[in-house]
Order: structure tokens, then C-alpha cells, then sequence
């Protein structure tokens, strides 16, 4: 599983867009500042209000096997 951010530093109130893929993989969940099931590849334009680190994690699974990646966003 693969997952990025870019721009992955941003001013308050702006926003990253997230890419992932994880063609392998049966389902694919989020957590962090984005929730919910998602396809196994895509992309989400994710807006940040708040200042600091932000990290967003992807999670993939295909049977017994799990899939985890991170990217943190800095917002200043």
C-alpha cells in the first residue's frame, strides 16, 4: 500500500490532496483527519484548519494480511 500527501505543508485553512493505492488489497479504511471506507486506489482533497502535524492513515486488508501507511501534513 502507497500513500501520499502533496503538498504535505500548508497554510491554516488550506488543503493537501491524499493519493493512495493498494491494488492488492479486498477493502481499504481511513482514520485521522478522514474517516470511512474508501476504494483501494484514489484520491481526496483533505482541508486542515487547524495549526500543527496531522497525520492520516491508510489501512488495506486482503484476507488475514493488513496493509498500514501513514503521511503527516504540517499546517502552519
Amino acid at each position: 500500500a502507497h500513500l501520499d500527501a502533496q503538498p504535505m505543508t500548508i497554510p491554516v485553512g488550506g488543503s493537501t490532496l491524499l493519493r493512495w493505492n493498494s491494488h492488492y488489497a479486498s477493502s481499504c479504511t481511513t482514520s485521522g483527519g478522514w474517516y470511512g471506507a474508501v476504494q483501494a486506489a484514489s484520491s481526496r482533497w483533505i482541508k486542515i484548519t487547524t495549526a500543527g502535524s496531522h497525520s492520516f492513515t491508510l489501512t488495506c486488508t486482503k484476507g488475514s494480511d493488513v496493509a498500514n501507511v501513514a503521511v503527516t501534513v504540517v499546517a502552519k
